[in-house]
């Protein structure tokens, strides 16, 4: 895959969405795998604090939440709303 060489994979758009928050909100597995092949950084958080893994756990994507937390240390980080990833899952079920 050339194309992504050189590209900015932990680049962050207006709301500090990172392409792996985008992947992650949207349920979109294969991106998320692809994006940390590339070395996307699971420890970036968005302007209100959440980090990718508060938006897949939020989804209710447990693949993907599984997925971010072998990849990251950051299921423990609280967001601004003072949940942890883990709270965030739990409301769903």
């Amino acid at each position: 895959m050339c194309m992504w060489r050189g590209l900015n994979v932990n680049c962050v758009d207006g709301s500090g969405y990172t392409p792996l928050h985008h992947a992650s909100l949207n349920g979109h597995r294969d991106v998320v795998l692809k994006l940390l092949q590339f070395e996307a950084s699971t420890n970036i958080a968005d302007n209100k604090g959440c980090f990718p893994l508060h938006l897949a756990a939020w989804r209710g994507d447990v693949d993907i939440v599984q997925i971010l937390i072998h990849h990251g240390p950051s299921h423990s980080r609280v967001n601004e709303q003072v949940h942890t990833d883990r709270e965030s899952q739990s409301t769903k079920l």
